[in-house]
């Protein structure tokens, strides 16, 4: 499996990278969209990197994709036809940190138009607000 971090990596020290790759090494359970600690390592990572995460999750619960965006924008990797049949969803969650301004997460429209094409299964937007995560889906 190639832990290759996909998106805006220039800049990042060797921990920074090291932190993010790790992320490729979790699980999340099948029944869950997404678990508290990896919700809570991804806020705190996307917090010290100040960029964006996004990762892509089967629904198996293995993590497919690790990329990173600015503090403003993430951009989607090219899925091609990754996993995609006809009328059907892709089999993947796109999961992704929030580091606007505010108290809840905002899910992009640009990301909306995103969810109709790329059929996800579901897009969940989290963001550390004080001692909790918030999340919008």
């Amino acid at each position: 499996m190639s832990f290759e971090i996909l998106g805006e990596t220039k800049g990042l020290a060797p921990a920074q990278r090291k932190a993010v790759e790790k992320l490729y090494r979790r699980r999340v359970d099948p029944d869950e969209l997404v678990s508290l600690e990896l919700a809570k390592e991804i806020c705190e990572l996307s917090s010290s990197i100040r960029r964006i995460i996004g990762l892509l999750v089967d629904r198996d619960g293995s993590i497919e994709m690790v990329f990173l965006g600015t503090k403003q924008i993430i951009y989607l990797p090219d899925l091609g036809r990754y996993r995609l049949g006809a009328s059907r969803l892709r089999r993947l969650r796109f999961i992704f940190s929030d580091l606007s301004k505010g108290e809840e997460p905002k899910i992009p429209h640009d990301v909306y138009a995103d969810i109709e094409k790329l059929r996800f299964d579901a897009v969940i937007a989290l963001k550390a607000v004080g001692n909790r995560i918030a999340m919008k889906y």
